[in-house]
């Protein structure tokens, strides 16, 4: 079950695209299913055990799962950002923020999410940092320091204004993902590797000016809906 697991982590996080194409052809293929004279459906709920596989259940754990966002606000919760300075993620309500989690080691969706969030920084212009603020979360606490994170950031052409690159002990960064429900697995390297790869939860999650998730956004959507979600939260949140 543990290598299930990790194989369908890799196809998600490494292969986005053909993930989508994969579930677009499925939904079409239940679509023509539905439409056909003769089929009969089971009502009611799913159990369980029966429920289908979504890309939020495929961030599992190999072992204890994180405690699940909760319905109000986030969870407070410090971390240390790339000026050195102690942050606490209450201090800034009142403001709207993206929130999501990346390693200096990804080449693939973080660095997607990351141009993508890029691209959302210019589009809010002098909106950023004043109404609106970015946090950027390592997961590996000895490889994505402050710093590191920044720097990935600054090759991917993100400036500063409203944006803060935030690490921690093991610990912070556990509770930090605790507080959103975000997930961390470590696939182990094969035969002649040494050390793990670190799959995570690529979801950008939309906090509003009172602490709490109104959306969770996954990579490709902050270019398509990204400006229009942020500014309906801010427009409900005046």
């Amino acid at each position: 079950m543990r290598r299930v697991r990790a194989a369908l982590m890799y196809l998600i996080v490494r292969r986005p695209l053909q993930v989508g194409i994969a579930a677009t052809l499925l939904a079409m293929g239940i679509g023509v299913a539905l439409a056909m004279p003769g089929v009969t459906w089971r009502g009611g709920a799913v159990p369980a055990e029966e429920a289908a596989v979504t890309v939020e259940r495929a961030f599992s754990l190999d072992g204890p799962r994180p405690v699940p966002a909760p319905a109000g606000p986030v969870a407070d919760f410090a971390l240390t950002d790339h000026e050195g300075r102690r942050v606490r993620f209450r201090e800034g309500a009142g403001r709207v923020r993206l929130v999501h989690f990346v390693t200096t080691r990804c080449t693939t969706s973080c660095a997607q999410v990351t141009r993508e969030l890029r691209g959302l920084q210019q589009a809010l212009g002098q909106r950023m940092g004043r109404d609106v603020a970015f946090l950027t979360i390592g997961v590996d606490p000895q490889r994505d320091t402050a710093a590191a994170l920044w720097k990935f950031t600054r090759r991917h052409g993100a400036g500063a204004t409203g944006w803060s690159f935030l690490s921690g002990t093991a610990e912070e960064l556990a509770a930090a993902r605790a507080a959103f429900g975000a997930e961390l697995i470590r696939v182990p390297h094969g035969h002649g590797h040494s050390g793990d790869d670190i799959e995570h939860t690529i979801t950008t999650y939309l906090v509003d000016r009172g602490g709490v998730v109104r959306k969770k956004i996954t990579p490709g959507f902050l270019t398509l809906t990204g400006l229009q979600e942020v500014e309906t939260v801010l427009a409900s949140s005046r």
